[in-house]
């Protein structure tokens, strides 16, 4: 660490010139501004390295070993607002721990291989009787076999007159999804899921298909994606229409590297958008786009008109200009992490008497009451939602929040928190006039979060034609997941009725929901 200057003070002489004094004077204040400026930065940009150093690593970097790297900053003006918390009511007994599921499921294929005792050793060693069946000891044991290739052979006998020398007879060709091709929906199912649920990239099942003696390259999977994602469209489309008839909507957006555009090899950013319905039966929507512009979510909703849950990025503003039928809900996920996101970077002494633990604390018993909604019709959670209090709860988070604004300096985190509440609590508020919206846009989220952990294993995408075939089987794969159907098998099932749907009936009856 370096020293502090050893500078030493200077008193203005008295016998100066008055217009030289005040000039002097002057300077002095200027300087102490500036140095308390300075100094006020410097504590903001260690806490914003703090915030991210712990988005980037939360589980390997606690707090104290953060705080070994920088001081303790402190950015709060006089508040108008007493900073002492009245302690509300300990949390009602600690959330129930999820119950784990087993290791082996009950229906899995079982077979049972029975170690008996020969027949001569069944008699009592005292009194030489035979001894009586008393149940089992039991020892599971579950046997791995690996991933195993059969090539199908279809023939197709020919027949012709050996008179005439007319056209020869056969069965015509099976109906397939990429004809010419020697991938089945069962391979097609298995290298989709690969890739975009349990994030393998190409290359690495290409090296283990090789371990098996299957020489599949990546380009060859690659062009099998891409055929696969643009057969998807019809799907797509109806999805798409669907969606657009749901009372609530939510939207978001991830950025992903593309490698090539237009032809022409680049490095540049595009987005993976996402439009999806929450409820009974869910349905995701990933769209790729060069652009993050206004114009992609515009195209995105069309002339979609209902409550639509975002979080507070500016693209989405010209979906609710004047006379727009379209109802912006904000994100209370968003509004609890910035705050979240200050405390992690105080002490835990300062951290329990800092108003910010006041406002999340708030805001839990918002979530406590989504907690016992949960489960329930859109009525019944609109009414419960009234009847608990949640009203009047939001007035009092908001009232804090806007007051607690006015007496934090601007340049501290924790008005860039306060800030972005206040900012957003008015589109949150909406949440309260309809049992189809959440509370947040978690599920949203949560849906867009696979992708993003699977970028970080292939990094990037190829062509734009290929980020869009991405975007399609993605789509179906993280619906059906959403839908509790198993991926594989789902994906299999709509590679093989693909090629035999005529009519809208037919797409309809292989959609996930």
């Amino acid at each position: 660490m370096q020293k502090p200057l050893d500078l030493k003070p200077y008193e203005i002489p008295e016998d100066l010139a008055p217009k030289a004094k005040d000039f002097c004077e002057t300077l002095v204040q200027d300087l102490e501004k500036t140095h308390a400026f300075y100094k006020q930065q410097i504590a903001f940009l260690k806490q914003q390295y703090l915030i991210a150093l712990r988005a980037m690593r939360p589980n390997l970097v606690s707090v104290t070993h953060l705080k070994e790297l920088f001081d303790e900053a402190e950015m709060t003006v006089d508040p108008v607002v007493s900073t002492e918390i009245d302690d509300p009511e300990e949390k009602k007994g600690a959330k129930k721990k999820k119950k784990k599921k087993p290791a082996i499921p009950e229906g899995a294929p079982r077979t049972i291989v029975e170690h008996d005792v020969p027949e001569n050793m069944r008699t009592c060693a005292e009194d030489g009787s035979t001894l009586s069946p008393m149940g089992y000891d039991i020892k599971l044991e579950l046997k791995y076999k690996p991933a195993q290739f059969e090539v199908i052979e279809h023939r197709f006998p020919k027949y012709g007159c050996s008179q005439c020398k007319g056209p020869v007879l056969r069965q015509p060709p099976l109906p397939t999804l990429i004809p010419q091709s020697y991938s089945s929906p069962e391979l097609l199912a298995h290298i989709a899921v690969g890739k975009f649920t349990d994030h393998l990239p190409l290359y690495r099942q290409e090296k283990i298909f090789s371990r098996s003696g299957i020489h599949l390259t990546r380009q060859v999977m690659a062009d099998w994606m891409i055929k696969l994602g643009q057969a998807l469209n019809p799907l797509i489309g109806i999805m798409h229409e669907r969606i657009l008839e749901a009372p609530v909507v939510s939207a978001d957006e991830t950025p992903v590297k593309i490698l090539t555009k237009e032809g022409v090899r680049t490095s540049a950013q595009a987005y993976m958008w996402q439009l999806s319905r929450w409820g009974p039966h869910p349905l995701i929507l990933f769209e790729f786009d060069m652009s993050r512009r206004k114009e992609v979510a515009e195209r995105l909703l069309g002339d979609y008109a209902g409550y639509v849950q975002i979080d507070a990025y500016a693209g989405y503003n010209i979906l609710f200009g004047d006379g727009s039928p379209r109802i912006r809900v904000g994100c209370m996920a968003h509004v609890l992490r910035k705050f979240k996101d200050f405390l992690a970077t105080l002490n835990k002494e300062h951290r329990k008497g800092h108003t910010a633990t006041k406002i999340v604390r708030i805001i839990d018993r918002l979530y406590d009451i989504e907690e016992e909604c949960r489960g329930q019709d859109a009525d019944s959670r609109k009414s419960q939602r009234l009847a608990q209090g949640a009203a009047k709860i939001l007035d009092e988070l908001a009232e804090f929040v806007a007051s607690e604004r006015l007496s934090v300096a601007q340049a501290s985190p924790y008005y860039t928190a306060l800030r972005y509440a206040d900012d957003e609590l008015p589109h949150i508020r909406q949440y309260l006039k309809s049992g189809h919206i959440e509370l947040d846009n978690n599920l949203a989220e949560n849906a867009i979060r696979p992708f993003a952990l699977g970028r970080r294993n292939w990094l990037f995408m190829c062509t734009e034609d290929g980020a869009q075939a991405s975007a399609n089987i993605y789509s179906l794969i993280v619906t059906a997941k959403a839908n509790s159907l198993d991926p594989y098998t789902y994906l299999t099932k709509v590679i093989e009725r693909l090629p035999l749907c005529k009519a809208l009936e037919d797409y309809e009856a292989i959609l996930p929901v």
